[in-house]
This record gives C-alpha cells, structure tokens and sequence, in this order.
C-alpha cells in the first residue's frame, strides 16, 4: 500500500532496483540524522509484485522524509 504512490520508472539502471530496501535506507539515514543520499549501489536487485518498475529513489526519499 505504501509504495502504491510511487512514480513509474520505466528506464535507466535504477528500474529493477527493490524499492522497500531503498525505503529502508532512507528511513535509516533520517533516523541516524544523516544527509539525505541515497546511494543504488547498496539496494539489491528485487521488485517483485506492487512495487514492479517503480522509481527507487523516490521511496528512498519517502523513506528519508516520513522519518526525518
């Protein structure tokens, strides 16, 4: 239900990337007081069901700032 929101994103390397897994870095950085940065190279390859080709960074940053 969370990621329903999120934009497509139907290009680039940041495509496959899971979305739940960049959710939770943001919300670690946000709760560890950390500039906002997030960082694909950390986030496994997974997006399976809801989330299937949804923008990454964007629940990176939904992530960052429900827990900021």
């Amino acid at each position: 239900e969370k990621f329903k929101g999120l934009s497509d994103s139907q290009g680039g390397g940041g495509r496959h990337l899971c979305c739940g897994c960049a959710y939770e870095q943001g919300k670690k950085d946000a709760i560890e007081g950390k500039k906002a940065q997030f960082r694909p190279k950390e986030i496994k390859y997974s997006q399976a069901g809801a989330v299937r080709h949804k923008d990454a960074e964007e629940a990176y940053m939904l992530g960052y700032n429900e827990n900021k």
